[in-house]
């Protein structure tokens, strides 16, 4: 039988009108991944063409295509640990601003 700590403080439920607000900005939040996920799945088509030089054949370039897409969704993880570190250390605003501006640099 399991007795309750009195020391270690339950903690109080969230109020409703917050609770509701997080249920929306979660759900927000899973309708934009999915939709980000299906827009690049239909444009993959188009992308392969595009992306990836004629003589390589159709079927190739739209593996290749979906390559990338699955790249960066494996590497999500790692830039949520790298960047969390910097919210942590920093603030959340200034990681989001170095988010924001790295987006279209890109090396080389």
């Amino acid at each position: 039988m399991s007795e309750a700590n009195p020391a270690v403080p339950v903690p109080s439920p969230l109020p409703r009108q917050d609770r509701r607000r997080t249920i929306i900005a979660a759900s927000a939040g899973n309708f934009v991944e999915w939709y980000d996920a299906g827009i690049y799945g239909i444009v993959a088509v188009v992308l392969a063409r595009k992306l990836f030089p004629s003589d390589v054949d159709p079927s190739i370039a739209l593996l290749n295509t979906y390559a990338v897409f699955a790249i960066s969704f494996l590497l999500r993880p790692l830039g949520g640990i790298v960047f969390g570190h910097i919210a942590d250390k920093l603030n959340r605003r200034r990681a989001l601003s170095v988010t924001i501006i790295m987006t279209p640099w890109r090396p080389g």
